[in-house]
């Protein structure tokens, strides 16, 4: 299992379910990359979607409880420290590492947009 995917299941764990855009927001991730980890975990078990209470065309994700199991064997996620260690740093070294990181990010070529997961092994599929 990646890091992004034990990410994702961490955060998943906050809520009975949620969906795709909400799970987005919570993990700081463009939803395609979100999507694309929540299919892993699907076809893994770990995770099933759930019709919305009144609303039969949405869907959101809640763990199975093969992933709940799961999740309470793994270690922490560094993603968790990353963000920990993050917000404790002032307002204003916060924007000077953004900004710094944004800089290393394209001296060393990195695509413009939206990032993978961090610690996902692969980019999301692009739809046509």
């Amino acid at each position: 299992m990646s890091g992004a995917q034990l990410f994702v299941l961490t955060r998943l764990a906050e809520a009975d379910s949620m969906g795709i855009s909400e799970l987005a927001a919570r993990t700081a991730t463009h939803q395609s990359s979100v999507s694309t980890v929540m299919e892993r975990l699907r076809e893994r078990g770990l995770v099933r979607a759930v019709a919305v209470a009144g609303d039969r065309r949405r869907r959101q994700v809640a763990l199975t409880p093969r992933g709940r199991a799961l999740l309470g064997r793994a270690p922490g996620v560094a993603q968790d420290r990353l963000i920990a260690a993050f917000g404790r740093l002032a307002a204003g070294e916060q924007r000077r590492l953004a900004e710094l990181l944004g800089r290393w990010a394209g001296a060393i070529g990195a695509p413009p947009g939206a990032p993978t997961m961090l610690l996902e092994d692969e980019a999301p599929r692009r739809r046509r």
